[in-house]
């Protein structure tokens, strides 16, 4: 629905630079979104998994996400082992580290 008519999903495939579905977006890319300001919500066995708000906060495993990225369980990554904050600073880990508390400080091992 790109006549934006009250609270619609939309699903499509954008045909435009710059968009014609929504805004910006890029062409030929999937499109899927709400069409007013209202969250957009994945579930699975009868329970909300993953939620984008109406402000693009993403949420896994809350439905109400207060940063750009609310995580609330554990997080499991792997890759070459940088944490990195900001665009250039990381934190390089190596081997295994079973607690990791930044609250005020740091500590790393048994809390």
């Amino acid at each position: 629905n790109s006549g934006g008519i009250g609270n619609s999903l939309m699903i499509g495939v954008e045909g435009t630079p710059g968009g014609n579905l929504i805004t910006a977006s890029k062409a030929y890319g999937g499109i899927i979104g709400m069409t007013a300001a209202n969250d957009l919500q994945f579930a699975t066995n009868d329970a909300i998994r993953m939620t984008i708000s109406g402000n693009g906060n993403v949420g896994i495993g809350t439905n109400a996400p207060a940063e750009p990225l609310t995580v609330v369980g554990n997080i499991n990554a792997s890759g070459t082992g940088v944490f990195k904050i900001g665009a250039s600073t990381g934190v390089n880990f190596s081997g295994t580290i079973t607690t990791l508390l930044i609250s005020g400080g740091i500590v790393i091992g048994a809390t």
